[in-house]
């Protein structure tokens, strides 16, 4: 939407850039007066954070669809520490294999290879998978941090009103007078 004078009045209209001017429109031009339609969005606002419990309710109901993910990060993580540890048992047993007489040259080299390779692919994920469960631990923090700003923000919010909101904006704006030409 945009705001678009007509009069003394201002109104809000669906958006129609030059790309679409010329393509077919969905709609006319409907226009809502930004009064009517400022004041409906400042209730729902004020609605929103005078009941900061549906906003912490939300922060945690989203946290939470998230623990299930984070377990298989976690189980996936042990796996693959366990894969790594494995790793020396790998090339060992290639190097019994060669002593004994079961493998070539050729055959220990390609085994020993394959055990490197596995063990930078594994070294790889496991970083990914830390990265992954730590940003996870901060998101965590960063709701429990929405929690109390939201708390905050209610408190304060309940005193406010759109008349007070411009009153301050009006009175922090810095007013520098245009020179003479």
């Amino acid at each position: 939407m945009v705001g678009k004078p007509s009069g003394k009045a201002l109104y809000y209209t669906c958006y129609v850039g030059p790309e679409l001017r010329k393509a077919e429109r969905r709609c006319s031009w409907h226009a809502v007066p930004a009064r009517s339609l400022e004041q409906v969005v400042w209730d729902q606002i004020v609605l929103a954070l005078s009941q900061p419990e549906l906003i912490v309710a939300e922060a945690r109901r989203y946290r939470e669809s998230h623990v299930s993910e984070r377990d298989q990060l976690l189980m996936r993580l042990d796996y693959v520490k366990k894969a790594l540890h494995d790793i020396p048992l790998e090339r060992e047993r290639a190097l019994s294999a060669y002593r004994q007489g079961y493998a070539s040259d050729d055959e220990l080299k390609k085994q020993i290879a394959d055990a490197e390779d596995k063990r930078a692919r594994l070294k790889d994920e496991q970083r990914a998978l830390e990265t992954k469960l730590d940003m996870d631990t901060v998101d965590s923090d960063h709701t429990m941090r929405l929690e109390r700003v939201v708390a905050q923000v209610s408190h304060r919010l309940r005193n406010l009103t759109p008349k007070s909101v411009v009153g301050a904006a009006y009175a922090r704006t810095a007013w520098v007078p245009t020179s003479a030409q």
